[in-house]
C-alpha cells in the first residue's frame, strides 16, 4: 500500500544571507510503511504538493521517478 505525508520545511536561516523562499513543501513517500524516498517542492503551492501526494497514492507516480530523492 502506498502512502505519503506532506510537510512544510523551513529553509531560511537567520545567520545566512539566503535570498530564496523561506519554506518549501516536502512529500515523504512510503510503500508498505517503509519510506522509499521524498520529493522537495521549492516554489510550488500546497495544491501542487497535494497533487504529488494523490499521484503517489493512486500509483501514477512510480518509485523510479527521477524527482524522488532516495537518501
Amino acid at each position: 500500500m502506498k502512502e505519503a505525508t506532506l510537510k512544510l520545511k523551513y529553509t531560511k536561516s537567520p545567520n545566512i544571507g539566503y535570498s530564496g523562499p523561506d519554506s518549501m513543501y516536502v512529500v515523504d513517500l512510503y510503500q508498505d510503511s517503509i519510506k522509499v524516498g521524498f520529493i522537495e517542492l521549492p516554489n510550488k503551492s500546497k495544491y501542487y504538493a497535494d497533487d504529488v501526494v494523490r499521484n503517489w497514492t493512486n500509483g501514477i507516480l512510480k518509485e523510479n521517478n527521477e524527482h524522488i530523492n532516495k537518501s
